[in-house]
């Protein structure tokens, strides 16, 4: 992932596109999640600090994204019958601005420290998986779910996920303990993952709503911008009642299909139960 990832500020840079953006920040986060599986027996999470830049430079188009994304939802939302707020669009542009060329300092900083990150020891999936689950399960069973925890429940998946691809090859091949097909499971969760994407999306968005943002917009700003953050909040709302199904019915069926499996059994090359 180092090197596939060492290839892009210089790309960003030259456009600053979303896609790219995003294509960076799925390779970091693959990266992140096989370090910290890793981790219980290397101490590989501190080798993130390699990583200070690269860190850095994951945080900061992190920044730039969520505006490009803000950006987007005002201008989608504005054609759909709400009033342009125009100051508030052209404050989101500085703010764009000014990440990219913080982005273009950093650029040639971003990928150094390669040779601190080394994978020495065979990969630890199964007991990774039981920690991510374990999280999970913490917050099921308190019933609360807050945008942090929902965030948290996103980020656990993401590195389950992104391990078992990275180290299960092919995953068609694959069989649960309980014969339930892998490949059947992940697309589940590849769903429920993109919902959960959404319901993140929406909660940066309504932070864009916030006073630090339109604080000095006129009068006729601010009504046009309160539509759009009603707008925003109803459709998180939405998606919150679709999630709060799914936690409380489908989900906690298939995590158990999942967190019940030895993937250390069934991914080692060699040692795989097929289907």
């Amino acid at each position: 992932h180092f090197k596939r990832i060492t290839k892009f500020p210089r790309k960003i840079v030259k456009h600053f596109d979303e896609e790219t953006i995003h294509d960076f920040r799925v390779e970091y986060k693959k990266m992140r999640a096989f370090l910290r599986m890793n981790a219980p027996s290397t101490g590989l999470d501190r080798q993130l600090v390699h990583a200070h830049r690269l860190k850095k430079w994951y945080q900061t188009t992190g920044s730039l994204r969520d505006l490009q994304l803000q950006q987007r939802s005002v201008i989608k939302l504005t054609t759909a019958s709400h009033d342009v707020p125009e100051m508030y669009l052209a404050g989101l542009k500085v703010a764009i601005k000014k990440i990219e060329k913080k982005l273009k300092r950093l650029a040639r900083f971003a990928t150094t420290g390669e040779d601190e990150i080394k994978i020495r020891n065979k990969p630890l999936l199964d007991p990774f998986v039981k920690h991510n689950c374990g999280v999970i399960k913490a917050i099921i069973n308190e019933q609360r779910y807050s945008d942090a925890q929902v965030h948290q429940i996103r980020k656990s998946l993401k590195d389950i996920f992104y391990t078992i691809r990275g180290l299960a090859d092919p995953i068609d091949e694959i069989s649960l303990s309980s014969g339930v097909s892998l490949k059947k499971e992940m697309d589940y969760f590849d769903s429920l993952l993109d919902e959960l994407g959404e319901y993140q999306n929406k909660s940066v968005s309504l932070h864009f709503y916030e006073p630090e943002w339109i604080s000095e917009l006129d009068t006729r700003e601010l009504q046009a911008v309160n539509g759009l953050r009603g707008a925003v909040t109803k459709e998180k709302l939405a998606i919150r009642q679709v999630l709060l199904i799914h936690f409380e019915q489908e989900f906690p069926v298939h995590l158990d299909l999942l967190c019940n499996s030895n993937f250390d059994e069934l991914i080692v090359p060699g040692n795989r139960n097929s289907a």
